[in-house]
């Protein structure tokens, strides 16, 4: 399978989490709009934390994956490295999936995200299993918010908005927490 392209992504930790951080106008690459998410900031981080790296997907050569087909298995055809393991906590066993939509209250879904499968070897999660369970959990924020009045109309969740929707990236925003980053094909 031939690489994907990559994402000019800005490496200086002041800017990392800005979500839109990209070293050069990439637009183009991208699978629609990149929804502006506030980045996530714990409330009392006394030291810090060690900043993973962030976990990137493509699918079928192309930047990000569209979340109606990480949804419905575990098994995902044309994903990038599905195979591959990525480290989402040294710590714990379980992660956070946070959501900061643009005009709604921010949205997580505490320990959504296991860190092992259910096996006996209790093998890491791949990336595969991992996209199908953001896209399970960026599901129900959208379930979620469809009825909700949101203080900036023109980011309105939709009954049809899940299915317009990419991860383009998962990004460690605290120890513990992890935060997607999103485009939006209206089109």
């Amino acid at each position: 399978m031939a690489q994907p392209p990559a994402l000019p992504i800005a490496t200086n930790p002041s800017t990392h989490h800005t979500f839109v951080d990209y070293t050069e106008p990439i637009p183009s690459l991208l699978p629609g709009l990149l929804v502006p998410q506030q980045v996530y900031r714990p409330q009392s981080a006394p030291g810090g934390f060690v900043r993973l790296d962030s976990i990137p997907f493509c699918h079928n050569g192309r930047i990000g994956i569209r979340l109606r087909d990480a949804v419905d298995s575990a098994r995902i055809a044309g994903l990038y490295a599905a195979q591959s393991q990525p480290t989402l906590s040294e710590t714990g066993m379980r992660v956070t999936l946070r959501i900061l939509w643009p005009g709604y209250q921010e949205w997580r879904y505490e320990n959504g995200i296991d860190i092992f499968d259910h096996t006996y070897n209790a093998n890491p999660q791949t990336l595969e299993r991992i996209a199908n369970k953001v896209a399970k959990l960026i599901r129900t924020f959208c379930e979620e918010m469809t009825n909700a009045n949101p203080a900036e109309p023109g980011w309105a969740v939709g009954a049809d908005t899940f299915n317009q929707l990419y991860l383009i990236e998962l990004r460690h925003v605290s120890k513990g927490s992890w935060q997607p980053v999103i485009c939006w094909d209206r089109a």
